[in-house]
């Protein structure tokens, strides 16, 4: 074997690691539609002391529970009610439907955002139909 055969090989093995690695870059990224970490992020500076953050699916709530200040209550929405949310200043409200979200626990959702719509002000609802946050005061 040549230098100049050597030459090719060692070219086309750095092009395939070039490859890969550009690969790689690409594929580690969050999928933009379930990148969930910015708005449980905001639902967390929203709320303070005296307040509640209400989360779906479930699988938000280590990201939830860690990202809140002390404080703040947290839980899914199978264990909130309007009635039970009625002693917390501030409600916010994450829901990423199509996540793992059924469909019995996406209209959980609406109906807890329509409950807590009749005895709140609604103050800020963000994102995206798959993604979103509902602040009532």
């Amino acid at each position: 074997m040549g230098w100049p055969r050597v030459r090719v090989l060692a070219l086309g093995a750095a092009a395939v690691l070039a490859v890969g690695l550009v690969d790689q870059a690409v594929r580690v990224q969050p999928i933009p539609r379930y990148d969930v970490g910015p708005l449980v992020q905001e639902a967390a500076s929203r709320a303070g002391r005296g307040d509640a953050v209400v989360f779906e699916p479930r699988a938000l709530r280590h990201l939830v529970r860690y990202r809140t200040a002390d404080g703040v209550a947290t839980m899914e929405v199978s264990d909130a009610s309007a009635d039970e949310l009625a002693r917390y200043r501030r409600v916010v409200l994450v829901a990423a439907f199509g996540l793992t979200t059924t469909d019995e626990s996406g209209e959980a959702v609406i109906s807890l955002v329509e409950d807590l719509s009749s005895s709140r002000p609604l103050v800020a609802e963000r994102g995206r139909p798959d993604l979103k946050l509902w602040e009532f005061g």
